[in-house]
């Protein structure tokens, strides 16, 4: 019973920050493609000479531990 009450508000606190996770990861990829489909590269990508935000975006994912159970 004791163990039930530890471990549940664990698990949903896990929960949610993995679904908050997601919602923010599918904004970030919404914002820059909706940026970058006027005219092809996106005028914050231009004036900064850089390959995008959907390049950073997939960086972030690169760069994110992977964790083996």
């Amino acid at each position: 019973m004791l163990l039930e009450l530890i471990v549940t508000p664990l698990v949903l606190g896990f929960l949610l920050i993995a679904a908050l996770g997601h919602v923010l990861l599918t904004a970030a990829i919404y914002q820059c493609l909706r940026g970058d489909d006027v005219g092809g590269r996106g005028q914050k990508a231009a004036a900064r000479g850089g390959a995008g935000c959907l390049a950073g975006v997939v960086g972030l994912i690169a760069a994110a531990p992977l964790t083996q159970s």
